[in-house]
């Protein structure tokens, strides 16, 4: 007969080496969207810095990312991660297979405890042939699709080498800035100006310029456009949206300005975009 161990309530009352665990909470992981395209022929953006998490594993060679003005080659046989608000670039030097996993942690500033360091965090996987051959099956559910990506975030998180850890004083970047970004995430179909933004975090509008270009190598207003783009992106999943209704919720005045934007971020249109998903979306 198997045998169930109760903790005491009382932390002084815990076995030697215990008591750390004792108050640790199980981080609230969301996953955002997840998705596998067996032949991904356009990941030319020029930036990216959302607030979520992002986690890749690549079936064929082809994609790159652009970070610091290095690249980073996302080959088969690895996982790579990267955390929120780093900014980084995405380039193929041709068609490629892709799964991919935008996900949250909900927990904190520090990024619900899993400090790391802003950098793309290339992992090992095994079994690539299984785990693809597994997505493709034809009576794959979405349920299971999902039980897929909760795992695949959970070896990932599990795997972080130490030197991407920071150390326990450290944090991801400046406060101020953490909280201007939570601001600006949470304007919903508004665009604060800068002047706004620095007096919410109780800096003078020309620092906080300073510092976030800084931390974010770019503009707040580009960085909002983008957040703008990202919430329409998700939207136009969603085929009962008209394109109309994603621009004006996404903050837009209408729907010519809202295409030109996503066209230069992209490099598509909105409609080809949708379509695309049509085709290819697993989950959402």
């Amino acid at each position: 007969m198997s045998k169930t161990t109760i903790l005491p309530d009382n932390e002084e009352n815990l076995p030697a080496g215990w008591q750390r665990w004792h108050k640790a909470a199980i981080p609230d992981i969301r996953v955002l969207a997840c998705n596998y395209c067996g032949d991904v022929d356009s990941w030319n953006y020029p930036q990216h810095s959302m607030p979520f998490w992002y986690l890749w594993r690549t079936e064929t060679p082809g994609g790159r990312l652009i970070f610091n003005g290095e690249i980073v080659e996302l080959m088969p046989g690895t996982r790579v991660l990267m955390p929120p608000y780093t900014p980084f670039a995405t380039r193929n030097s041709g068609n490629f297979g892709q799964y991919y996993i935008h996900f949250s942690i909900d927990g904190g500033d520090r990024f619900s405890k899993f400090a790391v360091q802003r950098r793309p965090i290339v992992l090992k996987a095994d079994d690539d042939e299984i785990f693809f051959a597994g997505l493709k099956r034809e009576d794959i559910s979405c349920g299971q699709i999902l039980l897929i990506a909760y795992m695949q975030i959970a070896e990932a998180l599990l795997s972080i080498p130490r030197e991407y850890l920071l150390a326990q004083d450290e944090v991801p970047m400046d406060s101020r800035i953490a909280a201007a970004l939570n601001f600006m995430q949470h304007a919903s179909g508004t665009t604060p100006t800068n002047a706004e933004i620095a007096r919410k975090i109780g800096m003078s509008e020309n620092n906080f310029l300073r510092l976030f270009r800084l931390e974010m190598k770019d503009s707040p207003r580009q960085y909002m456009l983008r957040l703008h783009l990202h919430r329409c992106l998700e939207m136009l999943k969603d085929h009962k949206l008209s394109l109309d209704d994603v621009a004006v919720a996404g903050g837009f005045s209408d729907r010519y300005h809202f295409s030109k934007a996503f066209r230069k971020v992209y490099g598509t249109s909105p409609g080809r975009f949708r379509r695309t998903i049509r085709e290819n979306m697993l989950l959402h």
